[in-house]
Formats: structure tokens, sequence, C-alpha cells
């Protein structure tokens, strides 16, 4: 779960904060990775399925909250 109160701080504009931000939401990404990289398996679910449903959500979230049309919309 997401707090908007990420974005009202007086850094909330900030590129950086906003790609830590992306990271922080992101991060079921590379755990997943690390389960496929191994082998192993999420409760019985194999880590590339896992890896894949986990790429899938955190961009589709980034997408519909608009995180990533606001990371390119800044100038650099």
């Amino acid at each position: 779960m997401m707090s908007p109160v990420a974005f009202d701080n007086p850094y909330g504009d900030d590129k950086k904060q906003v790609l830590l931000l992306l990271i922080m939401v992101g991060y079921p990404v590379p755990l997943f990775g690390l389960y496929w990289l191994f082998g192993s398996d999420y409760f019985g679910i194999s880590g590339l399925v896992c890896l894949l449903a986990s790429i899938l959500l955190v961009l589709s979230a980034m997408h519909f909250l608009g995180y990533l049309k606001w990371v390119f919309s800044f100038e650099k």
C-alpha cells in the first residue's frame, strides 16, 4: 500500500525521490528474480511465473497510478 504522504514532502517533485519511490514499489521483481535464478518455488508456484506476474502487476500499478508518466515528464 502506498502512502500519499510520500508526494507531499518538500522534495516530492524531485526526480531522484520519485525514482526511489518507484524502486520501493517494484521490490517484488528482483525478489522473484532471485527465486527464479535459484530454481526455487514460492508457495508451490515457480519462480518464473512469480517473476512475470510481479513485472506485470508492478508495471500496471505504476502505469495506472501515473508514476511512469510522471517520471518521464520531468525535464532533464
